[in-house]
């Protein structure tokens, strides 16, 4: 008898190349699904982490207030004998009652910082060779970390009260109110108004620093001329602009009687001046400060 065989049918080889795309696609948008929600833990984890951060440093204003008997202002004109305001001179009186006069001087001395060299002026160590203007973000290192040396390094107040920028020594006592003013974390921007070489305190996105709006007696910057601050253009290049404390309304601002501290978030851009900032209520936001953080409200400022 003669059989018969039956062969099985022809194995594939591989895939079309339409399933091939398909699997591709898919691929692609399960990455990039995934890559989203990666970005977005880690920007939500930082976010959490600069608002620590923001708490961390109101607390420190507010020890300094406790300690002084004021907030620091946001501006300083130093060497004070500089300041035909008198504005200086008024508030480091108020804090410390026994400074010898003979310390406002304008005596100089150098240093050299990342291959620039700066003259400061000895006791105040703030480069130039005129009147120099501490803004707001200065303010907070200068206020919470005290004198520095060449090297970015904060040290604090001297303990002399007759000369609390006495040139730090080894073991020598110092008042600090912030711990978190490491050498990465300061940097110096430029800008008209601002004191060149003296640094300002970056946020933990890396860009730009925490601004400092303080409500007094000293340098009350809500009813004069903006803040110069430092923030990024389009291109991502540093640049300047004027700011204004945030209002919650027409004639009402955030924290009137004591201070604002705001980042500016993860697009390095500060809301603009004037902006009237509604929060949670309602009403225009501009799209800088949709991610701003501030020790004004629990949220960004966008939520």
């Amino acid at each position: 008898m003669r059989r018969t065989h039956h062969h099985p049918r022809s194995i594939r080889g591989g895939f079309t190349l339409v399933e091939l795309l398909v699997v591709v696609t898919i691929i692609a948008i399960l990455v990039a699904l995934i890559g989203s929600a990666v970005m977005g833990a880690f920007r939500r984890g930082t976010d959490v982490q600069v608002r620590h951060e923001v708490t961390q440093v109101n607390n420190a204003v507010n020890a300094f207030k406790a300690k002084f008997g004021v907030h620091p202002p946001d501006r300083l004109v130093l060497p004070p004998g500089y300041d035909p305001s008198g504005s200086t001179q008024q508030f480091l009186k108020t804090v410390w009652t026994r400074l010898d006069a003979r310390t406002l001087g304008t005596g100089t001395t150098a240093f050299t910082l990342n291959g620039n060299s700066y003259t400061v002026f000895s006791y105040w160590q703030v480069p130039g060779t005129q009147a120099q203007t501490l803004q707001g973000d200065q303010v907070l290192v200068w206020a919470l970390g005290g004198w520095r040396d060449g090297t970015n390094s904060t040290f604090g107040f001297s303990t002399d009260a007759t000369d609390p920028m006495k040139p730090y020594t080894g073991g020598a006592t110092r008042d600090t109110f912030f711990d978190g003013f490491t050498p990465d974390r300061l940097q110096v921007f430029g800008g008209t108004g601002r004191a060149a070489g003296f640094p300002s305190f970056v946020d933990l996105y890396g860009k730009v620093p925490y601004v400092y709006f303080a409500s007094g007696k000293a340098g009350n910057d809500y009813t004069t001329t903006p803040h110069v601050v430092p923030t990024l253009n389009t291109n991502g290049d540093l640049t300047t602009k004027q700011m204004l404390p945030f209002k919650v309304s027409a004639n009402k601002y955030a924290n009137p009687t004591t201070f604002q501290i705001i980042c500016a978030g993860n697009d390095g851009i500060f809301g603009d001046g004037g902006v009237n900032w509604v929060g949670a209520t309602g009403g225009s936001i501009t799209a800088g400060v949709r991610d701003d953080i501030a020790n004004f409200y629990s949220n960004r400022l966008g939520d």
